[in-house]
């Protein structure tokens, strides 16, 4: 099999499984922020001490869900997120580990790192698109 077959057949499984990954994650965060609402809305000692946990996992649920049926669609080697997306996501995962690393959770340095990851990407981005001046 010609190599540029086999790069088709890799970028392809790993845009499937990029896809469920995100569609099975949408669909975790809007099961526990449903469960959460609801737990909050009867005042249950099972609810999150913090209401913003589950708002952010109804938020972001469905989001997650759209963007993996954008990547599912999209048949050419497009960017799934664009330039302003992509910088607001990350400025938000940004301030979400800083955020969780205030509170003591050091897995918050991760979302961090992916925050300024993502920061990092979108400059590049900015970069590249900008016409280069000849003299």
């Amino acid at each position: 099999m010609p190599d540029d077959a086999e790069d088709e057949i890799d970028e392809g499984f790993t845009r499937i499984t990029v896809a469920l990954l995100s569609l099975l994650a949408g669909m975790f965060f809007i099961y526990h922020g449903v469960r959460g609402s609801i737990a909050f809305a009867r005042s249950s000692a099972a609810s999150y001490p913090d209401p913003v946990i589950w708002i952010l996992g109804l938020a972001s649920g469905p989001w997650l869900i759209w963007t993996s049926l954008r990547i599912m669609r999209s048949a050419k080697q497009d960017a799934v997120l664009s330039s302003p997306e992509l910088l607001v996501l990350s400025l938000v995962a940004m301030a979400g580990g800083v955020w969780a690393v205030t509170l003591g959770v050091l897995r918050g340095l991760g979302l961090t790192a992916i925050g300024l990851a993502g920061v990092y990407r979108w400059w590049t981005r900015k970069r590249a698109e900008k016409p280069i001046k000849t003299t």
